[in-house]
């Protein structure tokens, strides 16, 4: 935990990073829109939630793939481009946008040896298969091949039971086989005529973030701190379908930073 100076310091430079990335977008027309509690911050409260540690964005593969092209040329010296391509065991199948010279180390990946410095999260969404059977069984896959990885690359493990086990003996697989796989079935569909897309291995489960592909062509400006950031503007259904009646806080208990930090260093921000 740390002191709301820290929390707004930090936010402000969740927003920096945040900036350069919009700066690429606008400057070759990579659509993107807000994603989760960053959406809910600029529809709530025009910036970031008071006691959120994080800044999230989403956009589709196709989008996804461009600004993976783009950024490592395009970026400023100061900011990092983290996938597992750029580091071997960074577990996740989306980037974060890093700031150097930082530190932010989350408790669930104490004993990954990754890069840990502040950062955005860029998610990516695919294509979803119309068939409920189908669907739920792509997620299920996602889900647990998403657990296997990092497990593999020491990020804490929080299966139990028979997915522990499951997980266990899953880890002896190759890890670029088990990306391979997990790339595989997110992308499955991306080539079929479907109407709905996921982001795989959300923080809210995948059958949560279930959308139409119409919502990312319809996109709004809003205010977010000091400056505008895109997103969804039928966000209203999007909200709803995470976290219910968005627009009434939470119990106090409940508003706190959720990435359990134990390290934040600014560095000479």
């Amino acid at each position: 935990m740390y002191s709301a100076d820290e929390l707004k310091k930090l936010q402000g430079l969740q927003l920096k990073i945040a900036k350069e990335f919009k700066r690429i977008c606008d400057k070759y027309q990579i659509s993107y829109s807000l994603s989760g509690g960053s959406l809910l911050g600029a529809i709530r409260h025009t910036g970031f939630i008071p006691w959120d540690d994080d800044f999230d964005v989403e956009m589709l593969r196709s989008e996804y793939e461009r600004f993976l092209k783009i950024a490592p040329v395009e970026l400023k010296d100061d900011y990092f481009l983290e996938t597992w391509d750029t580091d071997k065991y960074f577990s996740l199948p989306y980037a974060k946008l890093m700031l150097k010279g930082t530190t932010y180390a989350e408790e669930n990946t104490q004993n990954a040896k990754i890069r840990k410095g502040i950062f955005i999260d860029i998610f990516v969404a695919d294509s979803i298969s119309d068939k409920k059977w189908f669907r739920h069984l792509q997620c299920s896959i996602c889900d647990n091949l998403g657990g296997v990885i990092c497990k593999k690359n020491h990020y804490t493990d929080q299966s139990t039971g028979g997915k522990k086990i499951l997980y266990t003996l899953l880890t002896f697989f190759p890890l670029k086989c088990l990306q391979k796989l997990l790339i595989f079935f997110m992308t499955v569909c991306n080539q079929s005529v479907t109407k709905d897309t996921a982001i795989f291995t959300s923080c809210y489960g995948a059958e949560k973030e279930i959308k139409s592909k119409e919502f990312y062509k319809d996109l709004t400006e809003y205010i977010f701190e000091d400056t505008h950031f895109k997103g969804f503007t039928n966000y209203n259904v999007y909200l709803q379908s995470l976290y219910g009646n968005y627009m009434e806080f939470p119990p106090e208990e409940e508003r706190y930073n959720r990435h359990g930090i134990i390290k934040i260093d600014c560095g000479n921000y």
